[in-house]
């Protein structure tokens, strides 16, 4: 597994909010090899931008992300650990919010 590495780092804010924002770049294989059992050699990099934003009186964290996924079959994850174990989460779906 490869870490992305940090491009660049900034912070905005106002009365109302707080947003950290990060750009990053992840070096990926390009495709799959032929047999679907390896990767291939060649690479390609994937830009990636997140706002992670706080805003006043509002009990969470609001995260954006986007890739531009540059590579074929490839799946992105992201995790986040925590000291806890959650039972639910609040998900935005298309037109609601839903609860897992």
């Amino acid at each position: 597994m490869t870490a992305a590495q940090f491009k660049r780092v900034s912070l905005s804010n106002d009365p109302v909010q707080q947003t950290l924002n990060l750009e990053l770049v992840l070096r990926t294989p390009l495709v799959l090899a032929p047999d679907r059992k390896s990767r291939s050699k060649e690479q390609v990099v994937l830009p990636i931008t997140t706002h992670i934003s706080l805003t006043r009186g509002v009990a969470c964290v609001d995260v954006q992300t986007r890739v531009d996924n540059r590579a074929s079959d490839h799946r992105l994850r992201v995790h986040f650990p925590a000291p806890f174990a959650a039972v639910t989460g609040h998900h935005n779906g298309h037109f609601e919010l839903v609860e897992r």
